[in-house]
């Protein structure tokens, strides 16, 4: 869904809860809401599985595969976080960093593509020839 849009408040919310212990909240009550929070991102999981699974209806032998795989959606919501912690350093990365690559114009990318094309008109020539050759 939109889990990359939320990056840097979830890695916020990650170390505000060490902040809010230190200030006083229950850690009791902060368990309970994250637990609460990975119950919510289950639900979405399984509404999406569900919802893929009725829509593989026109194809048994994929929606039997799809089926089994059911218990995907109680580990969905960790292998997300994961992801997240994973794209927040990619993105810090590239922010810090120079680049080693760069974009090329399009000019350059006209001029390959009409290359390419080039080539491949040839060869298709070529291919043609040595097939009447070989009639």
């Amino acid at each position: 869904m939109i889990d990359h849009t939320f990056s840097f408040p979830r890695m916020i919310w990650t170390f505000a809860s060490f902040v809010l212990i230190a200030f006083g909240f229950s850690p009791l009550i902060l368990l309970l809401s994250y637990l609460l929070i990975y119950a919510l991102y289950v639900f979405v999981a399984v509404i999406n599985y569900v919802s893929v699974g009725i829509l593989l209806k026109k194809y048994p032998k994929e929606q039997h595969y799809y089926l089994r795989l059911w218990w995907v959606t109680l580990t969905l919501p960790l292998y997300m976080f994961i992801c997240s912690w994973i794209r927040l350093i990619g993105i810090i990365n590239s922010m810090t960093t120079k680049a080693s690559w760069k974009m090329r114009g399009i000019s350059t990318e006209m001029d390959q593509l009409k290359n390419v094309l080039k080539d491949d008109v040839k060869t298709i020539k070529e291919q043609r020839q040595k097939d009447r050759k070989g009639e």
